[in-house]
């Protein structure tokens, strides 16, 4: 499947994480979308053979070129630390751009990740946006510990897609060993520790 990463960072969200899942011969980052200059460097440096385009608002798609759009808005309108002035703040806000491109591009599926602030203040505008093109949205807020870090930082991860489309779940050896880390978090009562 051919992805989209937008508000792409340094990859960790789309290229890094299919790597780490181990899913690189089933889905494929054919184009990042960021604007940081440090970021687009190490993009460009990393992934030479990926496009990079540096501006969200520039940035056009055509039909049925991505399976997949995903990506992680600027958090600091949707953040507790921030703002908190959701889509209102002018970064938070460039929501509209993603939902522009996923409204002309039309993948099979939409990942959209932001801090739990995103459920307060805009994930209700999101949810009808994306109903309005015909897209179903569930999502829901994972802790990095609930994967085994040592730290809290929870994020919405919200999963998107077309309305119609048949799908059947596959499961994997990946999505096996999460939900193993996943339990073995959740009934572990001991002080948890980093070990790499």
């Amino acid at each position: 499947m051919k992805v989209l990463s937008l508000f792409s960072g340094i990859a960790g969200l789309c290229e890094e994480g299919i790597k780490i899942a181990n899913l690189d011969h089933r889905f494929k980052v054919k184009q990042f979308v960021e604007c940081s200059g440090y970021a687009t460097k190490h993009l460009r440096k990393t992934y030479p053979l990926i496009d990079v385009h540096d501006n969200i608002k520039t940035f056009t798609g055509e039909a049925n070129e991505f399976d997949i759009v995903c990506g992680g808005v600027p958090c600091q309108g949707s953040s507790n630390a921030g703002d908190r002035q959701g889509l209102a703040d002018s970064r938070t806000g460039l929501w509209s751009e993603m939902f522009r491109i996923i409204s002309k591009v039309q993948p099979k599926f939409v990942l959209l990740e932001n801090p739990p602030g995103l459920a307060a203040r805009g994930l209700i505008t999101i949810l009808r946006q994306l109903d309005s093109i015909r897209y179903l949205g569930e999502w829901t807020t994972i802790s990095a510990q609930e994967v085994g870090l040592p730290h809290l930082r929870k994020r919405i991860f919200l999963i998107a897609h077309a309305y119609g489309l048949q799908f059947k779940e596959q499961p994997t050896s990946w999505a096996d060993q999460v939900r193993a880390s996943v339990k073995e978090v959740r009934e572990s009562e001991q002080v948890r520790v980093y070990q790499p």
